[in-house]
């Protein structure tokens, strides 16, 4: 055997339990992160008869329920970096790229032949700005007629929501840091906005037939 296949051997004899212990750190880590999660979802849980779901991720946690009739994803993201479109009253006059903690609800299995978003929108030779987006001026003044924008903005700390024609979703993003979930009041608040703006996108942003 020679000297350059011992040192081989001795290398990987090295190398093998050192990569074995950094897995085990990383799935105690994992389960620690997760366990925290969990403990965050129990006092909203019952709203939604929330189940956790373990999604193999330290950075984040999920919990699916149901509330009104309406499948419901939870989501806790932690530590992450966005910009301030993501929602979170306090966004308008903070930095870009600062870390957050994301608080996120999905609606699925909803209709809507277009997309459109309520959240922070950059104006040329204007300040910046909350309100509806849309590529779709007629979607657009529907949902302006029907109050939409005005529902969202009656919330407490502003969020960034959105609707997919694709994804047949509507989601809910909300920086809550240095939280992770929100009170169950709140939560409440939160998911009887997005049973209402479901309502709307039904209404006034039919897929047509044909």
């Amino acid at each position: 055997m020679t000297k350059e296949t011992l040192d081989n051997l001795q290398g990987a004899a090295l190398l093998i339990p050192f990569l074995i212990l950094c897995y085990f750190i990383g799935i105690t880590v994992n389960k620690f992160q997760q366990s925290r999660y969990k403990r965050a979802f129990a006092p909203i849980a019952p709203i939604i008869e929330g189940v956790f779901h373990d999604d193999g991720s330290g950075d984040s946690g999920v919990m699916a329920g149901s509330y009104r009739g309406h499948k419901v994803i939870v989501r806790i993201t932690t530590n992450t970096t966005v910009s301030p479109s993501v929602g979170g009253g306090d966004m308008l006059g903070s930095a870009i790229n600062q870390r957050r903690n994301l608080f996120e609800i999905e609606l699925t299995d909803l209709s809507g032949a277009g997309n459109w978003s309520f959240q922070h929108r950059a104006h040329l030779f204007q300040k910046a700005d909350w309100g509806l987006s849309t590529s779709d001026n007629a979607l657009l003044a529907r949902l302006n007629e029907v109050g939409a924008g005005e529902a969202i903005q009656a919330m407490m700390h502003l969020p960034a929501v959105w609707y997919s024609s694709m994804g047949k979703n509507l989601q809910y993003r909300e920086d809550i840091h240095p939280s992770l979930a929100p009170r169950p009041d709140r939560f409440q608040q939160q998911l009887d906005l997005l049973v209402h703006l479901a309502e709307i996108n039904a209404r006034v942003n039919p897929v047509l037939e044909g």
